[in-house]
């Protein structure tokens, strides 16, 4: 689990901290009220898949098991 201590974001820190998608879509800050930097990285690394990382992931496994034929 990604641990940013709160009194780290209160000191900003992490004000100019910009996380940014593959694609270059700006993941943090995003305007969501609440979603401090450890949240967004959290979300980021262990949350749901992009469709993006589906479609690659799906990519691999045919040609994984065209590999093990």
């Amino acid at each position: 689990m990604i641990c940013i201590d709160q009194s780290l974001e209160r000191s900003g820190l992490f004000d100019e901290v910009r996380f940014y998608s593959r694609t270059g879509e700006c993941l943090y800050p995003v305007g969501r009220e609440g979603v401090t930097a450890g949240i967004a990285l959290q979300e980021i690394l262990f949350g749901l898949w992009t469709s993006e990382e589906e479609q690659h992931c799906a990519f691999l496994r045919e040609k994984l098991a065209a590999l093990r034929e």
